[in-house]
């Protein structure tokens, strides 16, 4: 069995969630339907440790900030993340 390992050269697409908040009720997400927004804690990245890890993906081209269960633009350094892949030529 031939196993690879995969570098941080090898990431050309990242699918980011970058909190776990939203503030919609969509009554088939289970944020509403198992009423999760009441009982866990807000969470989200500082910013400092997201660009660090970000600039050790040299080939990144596609970041995808994903909403699966969780609004984007209510992370509070959304427009710098923005304005960070922006300056990287990376799609986001």
């Amino acid at each position: 069995m031939n196993k690879k390992i995969i570098t941080p050269d090898y990431v050309e697409t990242l699918d980011l969630g970058l909190l776990n908040r939203c503030n919609l009720s969509c009554p088939l997400c289970p944020w509403t339907r198992l009423d999760i927004r009441n009982t866990q804690k807000t969470a989200h990245v500082e910013i400092e440790p997201l660009i660090n890890f970000f600039d050790k993906l040299p080939n990144l081209r596609i970041a995808i900030l994903e909403g699966i269960y969780s609004e984007p633009t209510l992370y509070k350094y959304f427009k710098e993340v923005v304005k960070y892949f922006k300056s990287r030529n990376t799609i986001s």
